[in-house]
């Protein structure tokens, strides 16, 4: 990406190195300004284009004969040597390519469901995802969590095994764990004062 799009014409006399310090910034935001690595060594045409006039026009110098283009890159800047070697000219685009690196700036969404609030209280759940890209990974994950938890759990207070109602029922009493006999049969006794099942 171009962290430098330099906004207008520059001079170069001829013979005279030409320094200049420009900043980083945003290339979706220009006011916003940001640290680069990765840069790249400029290149005619690609980087910068020079011209003998400053509308880009006249004739044409973007070649590393006519000017030379030094770019020594800092953290949050690049400091440019410029120099026009055969005639004076006009550097027209000047232009880094490398990676940004961006303050943190975190957005949030909300999922929920009208109404549950008030029905069962405000149960939160936050999901901090740092430096990510987008809100979507974070948010597919909410709304899946919200359709598991959206009604309360139901918790079995007491569980009552009932092995010498049967034959089968003492049998599996006597070769099967505790929780094979809870996921095999329930029956549901009593919903309003305690939950009871009997397996």
């Amino acid at each position: 990406m171009n962290l430098v799009d330099y906004p207008q014409p520059i001079y170069l006399p001829q013979g005279v190195t030409k320094e200049i310090n420009v900043f980083y910034t945003d290339p979706n935001d220009r006011n916003n300004r940001i640290n680069g690595y990765n840069m790249q060594d400029p290149v005619a045409v690609t980087d910068w284009a020079a011209y003998q006039y400053q509308t880009a026009s006249g004739t044409n110098y973007s070649n590393d004969i006519d000017v030379t283009v030094v770019a020594d890159y800092r953290s949050n800047y690049v400091h440019y040597y410029l120099l026009a070697n055969s005639a004076n000219c006009w550097l027209t685009t000047l232009k880094a390519r490398g990676l940004g690196i961006y303050k943190y700036q975190p957005s949030e969404t909300f999922v929920g469901i009208t109404g549950s609030a008030s029905s069962y209280g405000l149960q939160e759940l936050q999901i901090d995802q740092k430096y990510q890209t987008s809100l979507n990974p974070g948010l597919r994950e909410a709304e899946a969590i919200l359709a598991i938890e959206r009604e309360p759990r139901v918790k079995g207070n007491v569980v009552h095994f009932l092995a010498n109602q049967s034959s089968k029922n003492m049998s599996a009493f006597l070769t099967l764990g505790m929780v094979t006999w809870f996921i095999t049969k329930m029956t549901l006794l009593d919903t309003t004062t305690m939950l009871t099942y009997t397996v």
